[in-house]
């Protein structure tokens, strides 16, 4: 039995667990005069919970995370919609019994539709929680599924979220140098085309490792395996064939020169 099919049955059991458990307290309570169809209103919380399903587990897997946001936004209305006219047809009768025992108000055109709105009111709500939960859910499983693809890569690769919205494994030992420019990080590899985040330099700082990478200023981190020379002002890198000098950040330039000459005294080079 697949994993979907178990869950639809969870949820019929647990509808018609509380089904019976609400019928049997409307059933000998006050609230039986306000409720004479409370089999009616039963399917029209059943129509809530499907609508709450197809938006769980159809709408935002299959529209949301593909980045269909127009599609997704016309179905959902039209779901909220629907429910909601369709719990109203449901319950018209017993609304229009509370309403004559209330104070009589006339049940007319105008009521009936401050009804459907607040009905679709409600299941706009839901559905709404119904989003965040799914995307949270899935925003887990990706993370697990990052760590668990970090720890079969020995950590030798970073995460990228690339502005088409997909997730990327970069190999650090391609990464040249990143620059945080226009909004954006670039990052210029080695063997392979740049690429473009909206991720921030600290990410990377935090995430790269500090014997292979250091942060020469507040917009640019470097891979040690790239720099060609450097002094008390610059660091001078060499990627794709071609010279690029990266000024050192001067409120920090004694503890940047520290690690360069720890790393690679040779490679000094005084103005």
């Amino acid at each position: 039995m697949s994993i979907r099919i178990k869950k639809i049955i969870l949820v019929i059991v647990h509808l018609l667990f509380w089904a019976v458990v609400g019928y049997l307290f409307l059933e000998n309570s006050f609230l039986r005069l306000m409720h004479p169809s409370l089999w009616v209103e039963l399917c029209a919380l059943l129509c809530m919970v499907v609508s709450f399903y197809v938006t769980y587990f159809v709408l935002v897997p299959k529209l949301l995370i593909s980045r269909r946001f127009v599609l997704f936004f016309v179905c959902t209305i039209l779901l909220v919609l629907l429910s909601g006219y369709a719990e109203f047809c449901m319950v018209e009768k017993n609304e229009m019994a509370i309403y004559s025992q209330i104070d009589g108000v006339a049940f007319d055109v105008k009521l009936r539709l401050n009804i459907i709105f607040f009905l679709c009111l409600r299941n706009a709500c839901f559905i709404i929680v119904g989003d965040i939960a799914k995307l949270c859910e899935l925003q887990a499983i990706q993370l697990q599924q990052r760590n668990k693809a970090a720890i079969e890569m020995n950590d030798g690769c970073i995460f990228v979220d690339l502005p088409s919205q997909m997730t990327a494994l970069l190999a650090m030992d391609d990464i040249a140098y990143l620059t945080y420019e226009k909004r954006r990080v670039t990052i210029v590899r080695k063997t392979a085309p740049r690429v473009y985040t909206y991720s921030s330099l600290a990410y990377f700082e935090e995430h790269l490792p500090s014997d292979r990478f250091i942060r020469i200023n507040r917009s640019a981190i470097v891979a040690y395996s790239v720099i060609e020379t450097y002094n008390e002002t610059t660091v001078r890198v060499v990627a794709h064939n071609m010279m690029k000098e990266f000024p050192i950040q001067q409120n920090n330039s004694v503890d940047i020169l520290s690690q360069l000459q720890a790393w690679a005294p040779s490679k000094y080079q005084p103005d």
